[in-house]
């Protein structure tokens, strides 16, 4: 039984490329969320995943480190998608 909805959430992470973010990335699509994947590369596995998740996944190249690119992509984000929950 799933006791996690995430129908009509969106959700952003940081870090999406690596493999923890594709498994966190791949569980959150799963279970019905908007993501929006941050990273400074995009790995082939968040590209494979795109393929499955379809609209519900969206790629965001953004260094967390840099204050300015983070405003930036929330702004991107928001427009493209919501403003995470």
């Amino acid at each position: 039984m799933n006791t996690l909805e995430l129908d009509g959430k969106t959700v952003a992470i940081s870090g999406a490329s690596g493999a923890l973010g594709v498994a966190i990335v791949e569980r959150l699509t799963n279970l019905g969320a908007s993501v929006a994947a941050l990273d400074i590369s995009r790995s082939a596995e968040i590209s494979a995943l795109s393929g499955s998740a379809g609209e519900r996944l969206r790629f965001y190249e953004c260094d967390i480190s840099d204050n300015d690119a983070v405003a930036e992509t929330l702004t991107q984000v928001t427009r493209d998608i919501s403003l995470p929950d």
